[in-house]
């Protein structure tokens, strides 16, 4: 489960996935997707010589490891935060202006 917690000396909130009190699935998990969404999935797993089954294990395996990253950074965040290390507007403005510039 995905509980919010304050932590830090500011009391911010953070997100952390307890997995102690997830549902054990010995059997496997069941994801059922409409129709039109099963045709798109085998469509782009077709065109990339795998089959569906595998593009969604493969994707949720990504989303997840993206998830736990951006949440590292969050975590990150809050700690630099909390000890007073922040970036002034403009050199964020000019931060994003070279991702979306390079």
């Amino acid at each position: 489960m995905l509980q919010l917690l304050r932590t830090g000396r500011a009391g911010r909130l953070a997100a952390v996935l307890d997995t102690e009190r997830l549902p054990p699935y010995p059997w496997g998990m069941e994801v059922h997707f409409p129709p039109d969404v099963e045709t798109r999935l085998h469509q782009v797993a077709s065109a990339n010589g795998k089959d569906a089954e595998q593009l969604v294990r493969e994707t949720v395996d990504r989303m997840l490891e993206n998830q736990a990253r951006f949440i590292a950074g969050v975590h990150r965040g809050v700690e630099q935060a909390d000890q007073g290390q922040f970036v002034e507007h403009s050199e964020v403005r000019k931060r994003i202006s070279l991702l979306f510039n390079s």
